[in-house]
């Protein structure tokens, strides 16, 4: 686990606040898609199959506020913001 995934990982336990996910899930994602891994580089290009299994995810991940600096960093044209 490298350091930028565990800032990801982190940034999660406020995440799933806004979200209605169990942690579980979210820990999973870590280890099944690879795009996780990979400090969220290809988090773009992975994203459409990642929409198809969770439309609402997608949604919320649109509408939030930062609090997320990894997102800023790795996902500018995301810009992940948290809803408190």
């Amino acid at each position: 686990m490298d350091v930028r995934l565990q800032r990801f990982n982190t940034g999660l336990r406020k995440f799933k606040i806004g979200l209605p996910m169990p942690k579980t899930r979210l820990r999973r994602f870590d280890t099944d898609l690879p795009i996780f891994n990979t400090g969220l580089r290809k988090f773009d290009a992975g994203l459409p199959m990642f929409k198809i299994g969770l439309p609402m995810f997608k949604i919320r991940l649109r509408r939030s506020n930062t609090d997320l600096p990894i997102f800023n960093t790795e996902l500018q044209k995301f810009d992940v913001r948290l809803r408190k």
